[in-house]
């Protein structure tokens, strides 16, 4: 079970909003920890789930960086 940061319309602004937080704040499941890995993205309307990364997210993911 992991918090809900945002809910709303789909907004990259948000969404990169978001990601600043975490990198500033650190964790919202995990109080202290300060490298979270980014966000998972729910698109209601097309039922289907997204990730974004803090570090490295234009990278193809599963290559060691």
């Amino acid at each position: 079970m992991v918090p809900v940061l945002y809910q709303g319309m789909f907004d990259i602004a948000e969404i990169q909003n978001q990601l600043d937080l975490l990198k500033d704040c650190g964790s919202m499941a995990v109080g202290g920890f300060m490298n979270p890995e980014g966000v998972v993205i729910y698109h209601s309307a097309s039922g289907k789930l997204f990730k974004q990364t803090i570090k490295n997210d234009e990278s193809q993911k599963g290559v060691n960086q």
